[in-house]
């Protein structure tokens, strides 16, 4: 009967509010655990769109990872309105699109050399947008994979200062590993589209990220190729770090690179100490 029904109906909808309330009074409480451990950002409001959480979620297959010493330091960056709307946008174009590097490796060059392991900062642009070439490593491209011709102009570069033989494999990962930090300012692109991921909060991101090691490291190398990588230079403390700055490796006037600033870094990272070779150079 319909009295009965209603009962029912009302019932369940008791019994649906209370499991809601539950649930709710569950967030908070593992919120709070969790902030108090530090684990989780410190703003709730975008609790869903922090990088540590959104990109760490099990269910999320972009798994991104990033060394604790970059996420501690990034953390404000994350945690600000632009970087919500930037993942948002990043999470839609993963869906619809061809979208390199894979989610995996965004902040590859932030877990592969730590806050406190960087010597050498290159600044690049856009990643490479063909597929199979970038893995989050500025100018890089894996084992395999033909040399792009901006990589293969900063070898022969160094062939023509050091005599270093010119390497079949245009990982860098062997420079990453010493210190060498190869960052672009736009983290993600579309396939075949060169530039489709810029003015959307990377390059606010990767210029906070420039600022950060800036202020809090000293006796850096900044090597600004460009006249894009060269704008970034009011973001460097140049009493504190030394920056050089050519034209870009894909130019055609590379072949005026003043003093060889290419395998004079190079020299740099492999041969000294960054506070015996400023003293070197000059």
């Amino acid at each position: 009967c319909d009295s009965e029904r209603y009962i029912l109906e009302k019932n369940q909808i008791t019994e649906a509010l209370g499991q809601l309330i539950y649930l709710k009074v569950t967030y908070h409480v593992f919120l709070f655990k969790f902030k108090s451990e530090g684990k989780l950002t410190q703003n709730p409001r975008i609790l869903s769109f922090s990088p540590y959480l959104w990109w760490k979620n099990k269910k999320n297959t972009m798994n991104v990872r990033i060394d604790e010493s970059w996420r501690k330091r990034l953390q404000e960056e994350f945690d600000k309105p632009y970087f919500e709307q930037l993942v948002t946008f990043d999470k839609n174009e993963y869906k619809q699109a061809h979208v390199l590097p894979p989610g995996s490796q965004i902040f590859h060059i932030f877990n592969a050399c730590p806050f406190e392991k960087v010597k050498v900062v290159i600044l690049g642009q856009d990643p490479y947008p063909n597929p199979g070439q970038y893995y989050g490593v500025c100018f890089s491209v894996p084992d395999g994979v033909a040399i792009p011709s901006s990589l293969m102009n900063i070898f022969k570069e160094i062939y023509d200062d050091l005599g270093k033989p010119i390497p079949s494999s245009g990982n860098l990962d062997r420079w990453v590993s010493q210190g060498v930090f190869p960052m672009n300012s736009v983290l993600t692109v579309r396939a075949h589209q060169t530039g489709s991921h810029r003015n959307r909060g990377w390059e606010t991101f990767t210029d906070a990220v420039i600022k950060k090691l800036s202020d809090e490291r000293e006796n850096l190398v900044f090597m600004l190729w460009g006249s894009y990588a060269k704008a970034k230079i009011s973001l460097i403390d140049t009493s504190q770090h030394l920056v050089l700055t050519t034209v870009h490796p894909i130019s055609p006037l590379r072949r005026n690179m003043v003093s060889s600033v290419v395998s004079i870094s190079v020299r740099l990272m492999i041969s000294y100490g960054v506070k015996a070779s400023r003293k070197s150079i000059w």
